[in-house]
C-alpha cells in the first residue's frame, strides 16, 4: 500500500526567541517520553549551526508547537504530562466524542491547524497545514464484528467537498479512522483516494503512531 506522509520539516526554526522557546521543548520532554518526535525535534534544533530559510509550512508549524508549550506555563511539567495523557487515554477510547477531542489535541500539538465541527453534515476532525489537510472520517465504536460499509467510505469521500466551502485553497485527504480491517465488498470499487488509518495503531506502548494508507 502507498503510504501518505503530511509532515514538515524542522530544520530552519526561527531564532528570535532560542532561549524561551528551548526551555519549553526541554521541559516537555522531560515530563514524558509518550513522543519521542519531541525529543528529536529538540536534538536537531540544538545541533544546528546556522539557519537556513524556513519554508512557510515548516514556520508555521513550529510557530503552533511552539504555542502549545508556552501555553502550559514555565516549569508545569504537570500540565504538560496531563494534556499527552488526554491524548492517550482518549485514542483508546470508543466514545467518539473523547476520541474525536484527542484527535483535535494532537493535531495541534504536532504543529496543524486542528479542528473539529458539531454542525451537521460536517466530517470529524480535520488537520491543515500550508496548502495540505487531511479530514478523518471516524468508524470507533464497530461493536464484535466490525466492517467497513460502503456508506462509510462515501462519507469519507465526501468530506474534503465540505470543507472545500470553508477552505478553497486547501486539498483535503480523506482519512478513514477505525478498528475494523475488513473491509465489505460493495465498498471496494469506491476506495479510490481514500486513505487508511488503524485506531490502534494511533497508541502502541505509549507511543503515537501515524502512518496513512491506501485502501488499495
Amino acid at each position: 500500500m502507498r503510504e501518505f506522509r503530511l509532515s514538515g520539516s524542522v530544520r530552519g526554526a526561527r531564532g528570535n526567541s532560542r532561549s524561551y522557546r528551548d526551555y519549553h521543548y526541554s521541559a516537555a520532554s522531560a515530563a514524558s517520553n509518550s513522543l519521542p518526535w519531541l525529543n528529536q525535534l529538540q536534538n536537531q534544533i540544538e545541533t544546528q549551526h546556522t539557519a537556513p530559510s524556513t519554508t512557510f509550512e515548516t514556520g508555521e508549524r513550529i510557530e503552533r508547537i511552539e504555542g502549545i508549550l508556552e501555553s502550559f506555563g514555565k516549569a508545569n511539567s504537570i500540565k504538560i504530562e496531563r494534556y499527552f495523557s488526554l491524548i492517550r487515554e482518549g485514542l483508546s477510547s470508543t466514545e467518539s466524542s473523547d476520541f474525536e477531542e484527542a484527535q483535535v489535541k494532537l493535531g495541534k500539538l504536532l504543529g496543524f491547524d486542528a479542528r473539529n465541527s458539531n454542525a451537521q453534515g460536517a466530517p470529524d476532525p480535520w488537520w491543515v497545514l500550508g496548502s495540505k489537510g487531511i479530514v478523518f472520517e471516524d468508524y470507533t465504536a464497530t461493536g464484535d464484528n466490525p466492517v467497513i460499509s460502503k456508506d462509510k467510505i462515501l462519507q469519507a469521500k465526501g468530506h474534503p467537498d465540505f470543507l472545500k466551502i470553508q477552505f478553497h485553497r486547501i486539498a483535503f485527504y480523506p482519512v478513514l479512522c477505525t478498528k475494523s480491517s475488513k473491509l465489505d465488498g460493495a465498498a471496494s470499487p469506491h476506495v479510490n483516494g481514500v486513505y487508511y488509518i488503524r485506531a490502534p495503531l494511533f497508541i502502541a506502548d505509549r507511543h503515537i503512531f501515524l502512518r496513512f494508507n491506501k485502501l488499495t
